[in-house]
């Protein structure tokens, strides 16, 4: 057995040290865990149960639980798994023993020499590093029963573990020095922390025990631990700037991952407490992070590191750490100058107020900073800091940044005293291959801490400088050059040029200047030089060549619009020397477009289907312009061949010089064909397109090709064809005529259907002729074209086309029948027979099987018009008659059977008589006629028997209709005696055969049993309405009677006086009516009748020739009215025009009569109603009544309108009435003598009072009134 790497002297030791846990291990309580079957990590089977639970008891009387199996983990050298572990050997079953099921029992564990402390987790951790290692012991015995009941089995040594907290496991091998004890070491080299969970064991029965330990084992290296632990500072020894960093301060940081467990860390000169120390553990290893901050000290700081592991008393140095902090950034007084050459030319010039270099070759600009520039810390005392690191500056804008050494260190003269000192020089190459201004300025120092130094924030004086490096000559720019492209020598122009000339540079030499043409060379095309003039003297301005914002320039213009060739020339020099010229490509301004003319061999074409030749035509194109663009100009020729294809050929073959006016293009047609030529013409100043495009022409030799195809070539009896024909014309030719090639058509009756010609290909044309219509034909067809070739005549002979059957049709001189089939006339029936090849031997005529049939008339011999054939047959007898027609033609077509419809021939009108009353007779008895109508062909439908009374219209008495021989008998009843029977009637019969023979009778007579009817004109209406009028009016009333009256009288009433009135002195009588109409009677009594005041009644009393005596009165139409032409009677008590009533109110009276009635009263005062009364109220008043005139400082109006039943009107005005109780001054009058001017009375007149007592008859109103009136 291999026991690892334990030392004699170690194996001596843990005896030593066994004792006292031996010791501590007798107070221990050992559980034994039974009955668990869990599988390890490796996926180990189980171990299997015993099969009882006995329970046993171990050497200290503990109970024992059931032993639990646990897969077996190898850990060591020694594991096995648990696979591998033979199954205890089983006695064979013959052999009676009794079953051990007691399981091992486990104790005194102990861990040999190790040491203990308590970790950060108040965890126990047995420790012990590679020089001693690590050990665990515990006994382990399978006691024997007390009773001897049977034998123990004995633990088996393959089945003793080490139970780990993740319940894998590894074997315990047995001591050989030490009975019953079991031990188990780490693996050499596994550095960890173990967790124990307990020990396990099961004896050779298979009984399983295990007790819990609960215990971590720290297994370490000494030296591998201290190499884990590891220190740093935020600056890593470099300098460190706090401000810089935001104010963060450099931290030292401590890490460890070690197996034994870190108890402290202490850093020199910072308090422990201000360390801050984290610890954690996981998968066996702990780790510990410690940070602290340095002192915020400028300059450099060492601080030493030490740390002690948990068990131990001494703390071990592990380094020292240098920090280095630096917080002030550099000041410096910063020069920037350029390295001269000597002997150089070098032009000093004052640009925006400074003073600039120019050089002509590139310059290296010195930065002078000094060395000392950051020896001076916070305080402003000299101090040891970390020194400059860089310089950043600008190049026009563009940041740069240079780190500086020792390299760059100088001894030179002072640049602000005497003396010398040493300085960081820097050098920057400036150098263009155009004139550029450069502008260097110093922007930032930075020292080795990271503190930066900014100009902006005037920690850095001048560090400023600016050059300019001119290699070149001034820059000569000529703008509104167009066309560029347009050649090599040539810009073209239409609507003029105009521009400027600009001469930039920082030193020009203005004296230079020139646009003249330099000597010995020539100008071309009669060109003119055009010298631009100066629009402005030099001025400075922004170049945005660099920072430096101030260039010479000087602007010349330039500008001509006269069509010519021109050129400018344009040199100068600047102060350096360097020299430059510019010239122009020759400047074209034409605003003419090109001039086309077109030639032709034969003349000018007229169009493709108007000029046509026989020959090649040549075709001559002239175009006039100096600079005709012969890219862009092109000549078309359009050809369309006889086969159809179209060709297009683009010509540019154009003869002339640029400069010179003439061009010329000539070409030859090429075969027959129609040609389009087509010219574009545009010249290089844009001009144009000149287009000229002829109408075309065609090229044409060759006759008309003419074919001719006709269908149905089978007729009857030689020409006569039952079906249509039709002829197709086919025609090829490249000019065809269509106008000139018509057919020749010869047709009689029916016309031919004629198409138009259609081009069927490219010059194939084609018609048709379709003889689809009845008719005789004949016609030639020849074709010509319009180069006037002709082709051969093509004929046909005659022939008949009869597609139709003939066309029976029969018409009658009298179409419409009454009822359909009869009449009353005789009736002629022509017979048509529409056919091209008709035959009237052909036509057949039968009888239709009718009752009572007439003799059928014979068809007259046919007359043939035309294609029309007509024969007659007349009807001139009563009868009924029925008939067909059938007819065949020459061509064979049949026609349809013509039946007609069967008609009757009624010559003999109905028979009428009346009875019961005589014609125009006056009755006032019994009135009850009769009427008779008899006719063989009686239409009851068309017969009509009516009664109409002259007032009453259509009237319905009653009657009965009975049947006689070929005819009826109407009876009337007796007409009822009613008043509205009274009437003038007529009684009509109309007799009406079905053949439409009529006869009309009628009876005249009156029915009068109850008088005459009157009524009243509208305007009379009027009078009995309204009954009182003041504008007496004509009283019309109107007398209506069916008889012609004997006696007629109108007599008049007023106020109940009878007055007799004369015919046509005081009356009028027209009459209107005749013996078949009622009479009417108008009575007009003129309007003179009533000029008197009274109550009028007109009476008409009349007698009529059936005896009867009327009149108005009884006959509700009484006349009654009043004329009254008086206005009403208004007196005043206690009302003065003019008065002042000295009260506070003053009350008058009203009183008011009239001869007929009062309708109205109303009073006014000052124009506003303070009193209104009908008629009925002052009747009710006593025609009194009274009203108050309220006390006021002004005078007031009173106005008083009363007006009658008949519309008159009387009207009182008191004037200038005043009620007050103050004293007046002045009569008040108004000029007017005090007399009032309303309601139409005029000033200036005078009041008549007159007392008038008026008494009227009976019947009327009386009483006294004061009237009053003005006399104008």
């Amino acid at each position: 057995m291999n026991r690892g790497h334990r030392s004699p002297f170690c194996k001596g030791f843990i005896l030593v040290c066994a004792i006292p846990i031996i010791l501590w291990s007798n107070f221990a309580t050992v559980f034994v865990l039974a009955g668990e079957n869990g599988g390890d990590p490796n996926n180990n089977p189980p171990i299997e149960e015993p099969a009882d639970d006995k329970k046993i008891e171990n050497p200290e009387e503990k109970p024992v639980e059931k032993p639990v199996e646990k897969p077996v983990e190898k850990t060591g050298k020694e594991e096995k798994k648990v696979e591998e572990l033979e199954e205890p050997e089983k006695k064979p079953e013959e052999e009676p023993v009794v079953e051990d099921k007691a399981a091992p029992v486990i104790s005194d564990v102990n861990f040999g020499n190790a040491s203990s402390f308590t970790d950060s987790q108040s965890q126990t951790v047995y420790y012990a590093d590679s020089k001693c290692p690590l050990e665990i012991l515990a006994k382990v015995e399978d006691l024997e029963p007390e009773d001897e009941s049977y034998d123990a089995s004995g633990v088996d040594a393959n089945q003793v573990y080490v139970v780990f907290a993740d319940d894998s496991v590894a074997l315990m091998e047995a001591e050989e020095n030490i009975e019953d004890t079991y031990s188990w070491v780490p693996e050499e080299n596994a550095y960890r922390n173990y967790e124990i969970k307990g020990i396990r064991a099961t004896d050779n029965a298979g009984n399983t025990s295990e007790i819990t330990v609960n215990r971590r084992i720290c297994y370490y290296n000494a030296e591998e631990d201290a190499g884990n632990i590891t220190i740093s500072v935020t600056s890593d020894g470099d300098w460190y700037s706090v401000s810089a960093n935001g104010g963060a301060v450099p931290e030292i940081t401590v890490t460890a991952q070690t197996v034994r467990e870190l108890d402290s860390v202490c850093i020199s000169d910072i308090d422990s407490n201000a360390i801050d120390v984290q610890k954690s553990y996981e998968n066996g290893i702990y780790k510990l992070t410690a940070k602290a901050n340095v002192k915020n000290i400028e300059g450099k700081s060492d601080y030493v590191v030490a740390y002690k592991f948990c068990g131990d008393e001494a703390s071990q140095q592990i380094g020292t750490l240098s920090c280095s902090i630096d917080n002030t950034a550099p000041t410096a007084v910063v020069t920037v100058e350029a390295e001269t050459v000597e002997n150089e030319k070098n032009l000093l010039k004052k640009l925006s107020k400074k003073v600039v270099s120019f050089f002509n070759r590139k310059v290296d600009v010195l930065i002078f900073v000094p060395a000392n520039c950051d020896d001076k810390d916070a305080n402003g005392d000299c101090a040891t800091l970390s020194g400059l690191k860089s310089v950043t500056y600008t190049v026009n804008g563009t940041e740069k940044e240079k780190s500086v050494s020792e390299d760059d260190l100088r001894t030179v003269d002072n640049k602000n005293a005497k003396g010398s000192s040493q300085y960081y020089v820097i050098t920057e190459t400036l150098d263009t291959s155009a004139e550029t201004v450069y502008e260097l300025e110093v922007t930032a120092l930075t020292d080795n801490a990271g503190n930066v130094a900014y100009s902006s924030e005037g920690k850095i004086e001048d560090g400023k400088g600016e050059f300019v490096i001119d290699k070149t000559g001034p820059v000569i720019a000529i703008d509104n050059i167009k066309n560029p492209d347009a050649g090599e020598d040539y810009a073209f122009f239409q609507d003029g040029i105009q521009g400027t000339v600009t001469i930039t540079d920082f030193d020009i030499d203005e004296d230079s200047v020139s646009f003249d043409k330099p000597e010995g060379e020539e100008l071309l095309y009669d060109a003119k030089i055009l010298v631009p003039t100066m629009t402005a003297e030099s001025e400075e301005y922004l170049a945005n060549l660099g920072s430096m914002d101030l260039v010479t320039r000087l602007e010349y213009s330039y500008s001509t619009d006269e069509d010519g060739v021109y050129v400018i020339y344009a040199s100068a020099k600047d102060l350096m020397g360097h020299g430059n010229s510019c010239r122009t490509k020759y400047l074209v301004i034409d605003r003419t477009a090109p001039e086309v003319n077109v030639e032709y061999s034969f003349g000018d074409p007229a169009g493709e289907n108007e000029t046509y030749v026989n020959s090649n035509a040549t075709i001559t194109v002239n175009i006039k312009d100096r600079w005709l663009d012969t890219e862009s100009s092109v000549v078309k020729v359009k050809k369309i061949s006889i086969d159809g294809s179209e060709q297009t050929t683009e010509l540019k073959e154009f003869e002339g010089e640029l400069g010179q006016e003439d061009w010329k293009l000539s070409f030859v047609t090429e075969g027959d064909g129609i040609y389009q030529v087509s010219v574009e013409a545009v010249d290089l100043c844009g001009n144009g397109p000149s287009t000229v495009e002829d109408p075309g022409f065609t090229v044409d030799t060759t006759a008309p090709d003419v074919e001719m195809e006709i269908d149905n070539n089978e007729p009857m009896n030689e020409k006569y064809y039952n079906k249509a024909r039709t002829a197709r014309i086919t025609v090829t030719d490249l000019s065809f005529d269509q106008e000139a090639s018509k057919p020749k058509l010869e047709q009689k009756y029916g016309t031919a259907n004629e198409s138009e010609w259609a081009q069927t290909g490219t010059f194939t044309y084609e018609k048709t002729i379709e003889f689809n219509k009845d008719g005789v034909y004949t016609f030639d067809i020849g074709c010509s074209d319009k180069a006037g070739n002709s082709s051969e005549v093509l004929h046909e002979d005659e022939f008949v086309v009869d597609t139709t059957a003939p066309e029976i049709k029969v018409t009658y001189d009298k179409e419409e029948g009454h009822n359909e089939k009869y009449f009353k006339d005789t009736r002629i029936a022509t017979v048509g027979v529409k056919d091209l090849s008709f035959d009237g031997k052909l036509v057949e005529v039968g009888i239709q099987p009718v009752e009572d049939g007439g003799t059928l008339p014979k068809i007259t011999g046919f007359a043939t018009t035309e294609d029309l054939s007509t024969g007659y047959m007349t009807f001139d007898q009563d009868g009924t008659y029925g008939y067909t027609i059938k007819c065949t033609d020459l061509a064979g077509n049949v026609s349809e059977t013509y039946m007609s419809d069967v008609f009757v021939i009624d010559k003999t009108a109905p028979e009428v008589s009346f009875e019961g009353v005589a014609n125009f007779s006056a009755n006032n008895g019994t009135v009850a006629p009769t009427v008779s109508y008899v006719d063989k062909y009686m239409d009851m439908e068309a017969t009509k028997v009516t009664l109409t009374g002259a007032n009453n219209g259509p009237v319905q008495t009653g009657s009965v209709v009975k049947p006689t021989e070929n005819g009826f008998v109407a009876s009337f009843s007796d007409f009822a005696h009613e008043k509205q029977m009274d009437d003038l009637y007529v009684l009509e019969a109309t007799v009406v055969d079905m053949a439409g023979n009529e006869t009309k009778e009628e009876l005249v007579f009156s029915v009068n049993r109850f008088g005459s009817v009157f009524v009243l004109g509208d305007g009379t209406k009027v009078l009995n309405d309204q009954y009182y009028i003041n504008d007496p009016k004509d009283v019309t009333i109107t007398e209506i009677n069916v008889d012609t009256l004997t006696y007629k009288d109108v007599n008049l009433t007023r106020d109940g006086d009878i007055i007799e009135l004369a015919k046509d002195r005081d009356y009028t009588v027209s009459q209107q009516g005749s013996d078949t109409t009622w009479k009417t009677y108008t009575y007009t009594i003129p309007k003179e009748n009533f000029e008197v005041d009274g109550v009028y009644s007109v009476t008409v009393y009349t007698e009529d020739r059936a005896t009867n005596t009327q009149d108005n009165k009884s006959k509700d139409a009484e006349i009654t009215f009043a004329v009254d032409r008086t206005a009403p009677s208004i007196v005043t008590v206690g009302l003065k025009e003019g008065e002042q009533y000295k009260e506070s109110a003053h009350e008058f009276l009203v009183d008011v009569t009239d001869n007929m009635g009062v309708k109205s009263l109303t009073v006014y005062i000052d124009g506003q109603i303070v009193q209104n009364y009908s008629g009925e109220e002052l009747a009710q008043a006593g025609s009194t009544v009274s009203a108050t005139i309220n006390e006021s400082d002004e005078t007031h109006t009173v106005t008083i309108i009363s007006e009658d039943m008949a519309g008159n009107k009387e009207t009182l005005v008191y004037n200038g009435i005043l009620v007050s109780t103050k004293e007046t001054i002045g009569s008040g009058d108004d000029g007017n003598g005090g007399l009032p001017e309303v309601l139409g009375v005029t000033k200036g007149a005078y009041v008549a009072l007159i007392i008038v007592l008026s008494t009227t008859g009976a019947g009327l109103a009386t009483g006294a009134g004061i009237l009053m009136f003005r006399k104008r």
